[in-house]
């Protein structure tokens, strides 16, 4: 709820702001083609690295999520082709590669704008984070406290928003870290429901 709050909040912004075009959010539709090559390689290398996580033993562990344990096929199906792509990856991809790295570059050089997104990207998975130590195999076995994990998480979002921000800008389009952040998301998810359905 906080999140279609914030979101809608951010975007009513934009709109207010007659500079910011439809190119500078990502959304143009000449440069689809360009974000769905950058897009699909990014998917060909998140992918593969997913893989050789679940095929390496001291590592596939790293893997298993909790929540995704008892989802029936349809259930997988549903979050990994409905509630990530629409609840998690179009939505923050909008507000931290669209809006907000529009609306920042407009007042900071771009790497600036793109490490402010990214912070603040990061910052935005804090409860997934605290969520994730509780939900995930091996970060419950640890001996860490669940902050040193917790910012483990968020320092990964981090780089990851700052991938996902080089992948919107190289492209030009919303559509190639789209494609990124679902592959890692929904990927994760598959792996995690494969590993615990056949351990």
């Amino acid at each position: 709820m906080l999140s279609i709050v914030f979101s809608t909040v951010v975007i009513g912004w934009i709109i207010r702001d007659p500079a910011i075009s439809l190119t500078d959010i990502g959304i143009n539709p000449t440069n689809f083609m360009s974000g769905l090559l950058y897009g699909a390689l990014a998917l060909v290398i998140i992918s593969l690295v997913i893989g050789a996580t679940s095929l390496v033993p001291f590592m596939k562990n790293s893997l298993k999520d909790e929540r995704s344990k008892g989802l029936s096929t349809k259930q997988l199906a549903y979050k990994t082709l409905v509630n990530i792509p629409i609840g998690t990856v179009l939505l923050e991809e909008v507000i931290f590669r669209g809006v907000m790295l529009a609306l920042l570059t407009t007042n900071f050089s771009t790497p600036l704008a793109v490490l402010i997104s990214s912070f603040l990207f990061g910052l935005w998975h804090i409860l997934p984070a605290i969520t994730n130590v509780t939900t995930n195999s091996a970060l419950k076995k640890t001996k860490k406290p669940n902050i040193t994990v917790s910012f483990g998480t968020v320092l990964v979002t981090f780089l990851a928003g700052i991938a996902f921000c080089w992948l919107r800008l190289a492209s030009g389009s919303l559509l190639a870290p789209m494609i990124a952040h679902y592959s890692t998301n929904s990927g994760g998810t598959i792996a995690s429901w494969i590993s615990h359905k056949f351990d």
